[in-house]
C-alpha cells in the first residue's frame, strides 16, 4: 500500500522541523518547489520533437504531483486516475500522450539520489511517475 508510511522515514522525520509526514508528501514538496527548474530541464535535454510542448511537461508533473496529494494506494488505482487528470489537464493528443510518457520516463532516468532527494522520496516519486507513464502509454 503506497499510503503506509516506512518505519524509516517516521524515524528520520521524527521531531525534524520542517520534514514531510510522508516520504510522498516529501517528494511531492520538492517537485513542486522545483517545478520550473524540472520543467525546463526536461525540455532542454529532450527537445520538443519528443515531449510535444513545454506545456505537456508541465502538466505532466502536475499531474505526478496531484497523485501524491490524492494518496492512490497503488499502481492499480494510479493509473485510472492519472488517464482522469491528463485528460482534465488537456493532455488528449497522441502526441502529448506520447510526450507525457517520455518526460515520465526520462525525469523518473534522471533524478538522482542523493542530490536531489532521499531514497524513500525517490522511490515514491517514481512510482507515480511510473503511473504516469503507463497512463500515457495505454
Amino acid at each position: 500500500d503506497w499510503r503506509e508510511t516506512s518505519e524509516v522515514w517516521k524515524a528520520y522525520a521524527d521531531g525534524r522541523a520542517g520534514a514531510a509526514p510522508s516520504a510522498a508528501l516529501d517528494a511531492a514538496g520538492r517537485l513542486v518547489e522545483r517545478r520550473e527548474y524540472v520543467v525546463d530541464d526536461i525540455v532542454k535535454r529532450c527537445g520538443t520533437r519528443k515531449i510535444a510542448s513545454r506545456e505537456v511537461v508541465d502538466a505532466a508533473m502536475r499531474v505526478v504531483a496531484a497523485l501524491i496529494a490524492e494518496g492512490a494506494p497503488s499502481l492499480k488505482a494510479a493509473v485510472p486516475r492519472a488517464r482522469e487528470l491528463l485528460a482534465e489537464a488537456g493532455v488528449v493528443e497522441e502526441g502529448d500522450l506520447a510526450g507525457a510518457a517520455h518526460a515520465a520516463a526520462y525525469f523518473g532516468g534522471r533524478l538522482c539520489v542523493p542530490r536531489d532527494m532521499g531514497r524513500e522520496p525517490a522511490s515514491e516519486l517514481r512510482r507515480r511517475l511510473a503511473a504516469l507513464h503507463e497512463a500515457a502509454s495505454a
